[in-house]
């Protein structure tokens, strides 16, 4: 007879590489569009990979310990976020915590973890959720801002996860991956708290480079479990390219250069998200990140071609308007890069994309979300479906390069032909699973 109390075996679904078609144009990963910082490329390739890394990594953490103004101590390395993940909540588990609260949305691998081990596993829609779970000693996951949606805790919401802490005894990790990638506002995490509970800093998608396996904790200032997670940690977790990115991260020229580019994301943010509106995309309101989610256009011949659509898409030419062609982070210095970068936003003329036009054929759009997502594969086009985030529908988008986005119009126009019809869905149709972020979030300026 099976045992079926036995944790399930699941792999879980994340954006980027996978084994479908090649992919162009990747809109499902949430890397940096403008890719490595020159100076953190330089420092990755320069890394020394004849000889093993110091195992306690005591230069490295000393070096981002004096970065967040740290006892060196607090710092622990780490394979990535998704290993940090994995580690800790083992940690949880042999501390005899039983029951963990995750996002909801929010990364699979929080409650993958979890299941592995055979936790309880508490899908929490909002902070009041997160705050009624937490009557036992759990460990608690809270992505800030938030993946999938980009959205962000208010200052009323740390209060009472932070109320509830303290009350319950649980473990709070706060998964910070998207606080460099945040384009509006700031993070409304008490000061007093971010000593209070465990920090997953994954710096490698704000750096373009997620390929680069490395991240870090910061440990509560007291805490008994960072003596296990120690133990607990492979030998040489970090390869010699991880330490290096590490070290990059924290230099001011690295961080002036991210800060420099989030004007331009901003400006590429509202573009993109206007040109896919033509197309029939409901964004949900709420993020500050370069991430968002969208529900796709409806699929049908009751809708219309949105008038105002800027495309010139006649006899496969290869010229778009609006759409500049974007720089590359393959030479030159940061600065020079995001100053052509700007340049050729501001331009405003018609400039060639190099992405090539075929004329549409009488074809039969898909019919199912599935379909048009396969269909944009063909054409080269990655979305990151959110049905593992249970929204089937929608999409988690990333911003991308002018150019980019002109060719997921493209495939747009090719996949759900010239006479797409575009209906105009009202607000109640969004949906209700997931509370409106506060006012002051919903248009974040």
């Amino acid at each position: 007879m099976t045992d079926t109390t036995q944790p399930q075996t699941q792999i879980p679904e994340h954006g980027g590489t996978d084994a479908g078609p090649a992919v162009t144009c990747d809109f499902s990963t949430n890397a940096h569009p403008l890719g490595p910082p020159p100076a953190v490329l330089d420092a990755v390739l320069a890394a020394d990979r004849q000889r093993y890394p110091d195992p306690s990594y005591s230069a490295l953490r000393q070096h981002l310990s004096d970065w967040h103004g740290v006892a060196a101590e607090r710092v622990l390395p780490t394979a990535g976020g998704a290993e940090a993940i994995r580690r800790i909540t083992l940690a949880a588990m042999l501390a005899g915590v039983r029951r963990v609260c995750v996002p909801q949305p929010g990364f699979g691998d929080y409650a993958a973890a979890a299941q592995a081990l055979g936790l309880t596993v508490v899908p929490c829609l909002d902070a009041d959720a997160m705050v009624r779970a937490m009557d036992v000693p759990c460990l608690v996951w809270i992505c800030d801002p938030n993946n999938p949606t980009g959205r962000t805790l208010a200052a009323s919401e740390w209060a009472a996860i932070d109320n509830a802490r303290q009350r319950s005894g649980s473990r709070v990790v706060v998964d910070q991956a998207y606080e460099p990638l945040r384009l509006h506002g700031a993070s409304s995490i008490p000061p007093s708290l971010t000593d209070q509970v465990w920090r997953l800093i994954c710096p490698n998608k704000a750096l373009g480079l997620t390929g680069v396996r490395a991240a870090y904790l910061l440990a509560p200032v007291q805490d008994d479990w960072r003596d296990r997670l120690v133990a607990l940690a492979a030998s040489w977790v970090l390869s010699a390219e991880g330490e290096a990115l590490l070290r990059a991260w924290a230099q001011s020229e690295v961080q002036d250069e991210l800060a420099d580019s989030h004007a331009l994301l901003r400006d590429w943010v509202q573009e993109q998200q206007g040109r896919l509106a033509s197309w029939g995309f409901d964004v949900m309101p709420g993020s500050v990140t370069p991430f968002w989610m969208a529900r796709l256009p409806e699929l049908g011949a009751d809708s219309e071609l949105d008038p105002e659509l800027d495309l010139d898409l006649d006899l496969g030419s290869t010229r778009r308007k609006m759409a500049p062609i974007e720089p590359t982070r393959t030479s030159g210095t940061g600065q020079q890069k995001l100053e052509a970068a700007h340049a050729l936003q501001a331009a405003g003329s018609t400039v060639a994309t190099g992405i090539t036009v075929f004329p549409v054929m009488p074809h039969t759009p898909p019919a199912t979300p599935a379909a048009l997502l396969a269909a944009l594969r063909h054409h080269g086009i990655k979305l990151r479906d959110a049905t593992s985030f249970g929204f089937p529908g929608w999409v988690r988008l990333s911003v991308q390069t002018p150019a980019s986005q002109m060719a997921l119009l493209t495939a747009l126009h090719q996949v759900l032909g010239p006479h797409h019809v575009v209906r105009r869905r009202s607000p109640a149709d969004m949906p209700s699973l997931l509370p409106l972020p506060p006012a002051s979030q919903q248009d974040p300026q």
